[in-house]
């Protein structure tokens, strides 16, 4: 994870060290506020990997991060968890929030956790929310293209981008 070197003026940055192998923790404490946030490096292989890629496990120990930091005013989830969510609902109906422009309809049984996970925590995507305009299909290769790169956050604090752009990574080409 890379952080702006303005960032560590503003806030106190830490590790945390309870994260797994398949996701990473940087707790962020502002130093003149007491607003405080964890943002999560995730990554969960492909359905059809040979690496392990239980996708409930998975989303079942980010849920537990979620309840172990209750008390923070936000977290952030931010990587490559090749679920594709196409136009199925991210989010609950506690908030209202912008709607979601897909940049397709497909998904997979991926997808269909990372969206219960999202119910489950109240969170919702970024990516095709804030600024539809600037999404794009984030993995790009001859064998095809997808969104399969979040970035998540808890509802209530979907009010807070202004400008989200998702940038394509070009694999096998």
């Amino acid at each position: 994870m890379f952080i702006k070197d303005w960032i560590f003026n503003e806030f106190i940055v830490t590790e945390d060290y309870k994260s797994y192998d398949d996701m990473f923790g940087v707790l962020f404490r502002n130093k003149r506020t007491d607003y405080n946030f964890m943002v999560y490096s995730v990554y969960l292989p492909p359905e059809n990997s040979t690496v392990y890629n239980n996708a409930p496990d998975f989303y079942n120990k980010l849920m537990l991060e979620v309840y172990r930091n209750i008390e923070l005013d936000a977290i952030y989830l931010v990587g490559d968890i090749n679920s594709r969510l196409g136009s199925l609902k991210d989010h609950t109906d506690l908030d209202s929030i912008t709607t979601r422009v897909p940049l397709d309809d497909t998904y997979n049984n991926h997808g269909k956790a990372f969206r219960e996970f999202l119910i489950d925590a109240r969170c919702a995507v970024i990516n095709g929310r804030v600024t539809p305009e600037h999404d794009n299909f984030t993995y790009i290769s001859t064998r095809g293209k997808s969104p399969c790169r979040h970035g998540t956050t808890s509802e209530p604090y979907l009010n807070q981008y202004y400008l989200f752009i998702a940038e394509p990574w070009l694999n096998d080409i």
